[in-house]
């Protein structure tokens, strides 16, 4: 018989061992792979019950914001609201938004006129993507200022030209439609329709826009014959007439069960992911309580009464000027600050003054833990970056800071050291409508400027003394005219690159 043909008791043995631990082992790997698909279960579940935690806490916060905006009028229903005092803060901004309305209709017109223009060298599609764009427009109008019956007959006015630009010349239900909310919230805006639409004999309108005043006057010579505004069943604004504000939620809509016969689909839908593209973050806190007592309230007196001294030496300058040349007088780089001939040029801040040496070291740390925070990298080295920091002081007669972006800079920050509560707010602005790569320095006076609709909602920050907030330096912002007794005290930083030019790619492009 040959070797190894029959097995020893001895390799019988030493076989079964083997397979024993093979068995272990796999048993082992088993048992592994099983802890390990717990413990990824779990975290699922975890990450689950975060985000459900955290949509509760939005749509609680959403639904806090929106009844304290029905109580102050449906202008601020769609505000994006940051402010202690949310009711406060909305009655503000339902004034700012009646203000900003007439902008938004006369972007209309201007959008017309640019159909008109395309219209005469034969543009198929350039005249209907300029009605819809100035439609947008209207709506814009007519949400910020829902409740004025002359924003919607001006609506109605720039509607009845802009639905002249497709080839549906039936569509006058849609001015129609404005026209009557109009008059039926104020009847008093009838002989201003009429004059109106009576101007149709001007030669210089467009024939299709004449023909369009005619059919709408066929029904206002009703309305004014029998002193009735009928109502026109046609809602070319729906969610605004059918009510701006709502407190019900996104979780709320989300708990409704499934139609039956949408079962399968619902069983799809449910395995949707969602993600929010191109975010633009911020960041903010309160140091009151971390600086030294009195801290913010002697920087701010430090402030105001340079400011009052820089005032009187120049007497001819308008607010926003002298807000501007007060930012051109101050040293605002650190390393310049401390060449003793800069010193002088304000001892008091400068030299002598323990609080702003506290300060300079604050907004340094802030400046580059938003990059940190942000998981922006990487971070520069102290060769490629400096630090700006300069004062801001509003007093009251209607200076502000038109909208604006800071070019060669990473991150920019502003602390408050005194502020007139929930008024002049500082607005950070939706880049998908007011993109960062634009002239802004153009817009001379408030409201010559507005984001694009249906991106007009900004974000309204209402800041409290000892607020910092942090933003990508790209981002478009803006302060309205201060017209408050107290004045409105700053101090703005930017960390600045030397000489690279990729400062905006580091935050627009790392997140």
């Amino acid at each position: 018989m040959a070797r190894g043909c029959m097995s020893s008791p001895l390799q019988v043995l030493l076989w079964s061992r083997i397979l024993c631990l093979f068995e272990a082992r796999s048993q082992g790997v088993a048992d592994l792979a099983a802890q390990v698909a717990e413990a990824r279960a779990a975290v699922r579940r975890a990450e689950e019950e975060l985000a459900q935690a955290l949509e509760q806490e939005v749509a609680e916060s959403r639904d806090a914001s929106v009844i304290s905006a029905m109580s102050s009028g449906a202008g601020a229903c769609h505000a994006r609201i940051t402010a202690k005092s949310h009711g406060d803060a909305a009655q503000y901004l339902t004034a700012q938004h009646k203000l900003r309305a007439p902008y938004y209709l006369r972007s209309a017109w201007k959008r017309y006129e640019e159909g008109l223009y395309w219209g005469k060298r034969k543009d198929i599609t350039n005249p209907f993507i300029m009605e819809y764009a100035g439609i947008v427009q209207v709506v814009a109008a007519l949400e910020l200022d829902s409740e004025n019956a002359t924003t919607w007959l001006e609506a109605g006015k720039v509607a009845s030209a802009l639905v002249t630009l497709s080839d549906n010349m039936h569509s006058q239900l849609e001015p129609l439609s404005l026209f009557s909310r109009a008059c039926r919230m104020d009847p008093s805006l009838l002989p201003d329709l009429k004059s109106f639409l009576l101007r149709r004999y001007n030669w210089k309108l467009h024939p299709d826009e004449r023909q369009m005043r005619r059919k709408i006057w066929k029904t206002v010579r009703g309305w004014i014959a029998t002193g009735v505004v009928e109502e026109v069943e046609r809602e070319a604004v729906p969610s605004i007439t059918d009510g701006a504000c709502s407190s019900r939620s996104s979780s709320a809509v989300a708990e409704e069960a499934p139609r039956e016969e949408d079962a399968d689909i619902h069983e799809v839908l449910k395995h949707f992911r969602m993600r929010s593209i191109f975010p633009t973050r911020i960041m903010q806190v309160n140091v009151k309580a971390h600086m030294p007592d009195g801290f913010l309230e002697r920087l701010s007196d430090l402030c105001i009464r340079k400011f009052k001294a820089f005032g009187r030496k120049n007497p001819k300058l308008e607010p926003n000027d002298l807000n501007d040349e007060f930012f051109s007088s101050q040293v605002d780089q650190f390393d310049e600050l401390k060449k003793p001939k800069n010193q002088k040029k304000w001892p008091e801040m400068y030299r002598d003054s323990n609080d702003f040496k506290l300060l300079m070291k604050l907004m340094d740390g802030i400046l580059r833990s938003f990059l940190r925070q942000t998981h922006t990298a990487p971070e520069p080295s102290d060769e490629d970056a400096f630090v700006t920091l300069w004062a801001a002081v509003y007093p009251g007669n209607g200076g502000r800071h038109g909208y604006h972006v800071h070019q060669n800079s990473i991150v920019s920050c502003v602390i408050y050291l005194q502020t007139a509560g929930a008024t002049t707010p500082i607005i950070f602005v939706d880049p998908r409508g007011a993109p960062p790569v634009n002239d802004y320095e153009q817009h001379m006076k408030e409201r010559s400027f507005e984001p694009e609709a249906p991106f007009h909602h900004s974000e309204y920050l209402f800041p409290e003394p000892g607020d910092v907030v942090c933003f990508p330096s790209w981002l478009v912002h803006t302060v309205p005219s201060h017209r408050e007794a107290k004045n409105r005290v700053a101090f703005a930083a930017n960390l600045e690159q030397q000489d690279s030019w990729d400062s905006w790619h580091r935050t627009a492009t790392k997140w």
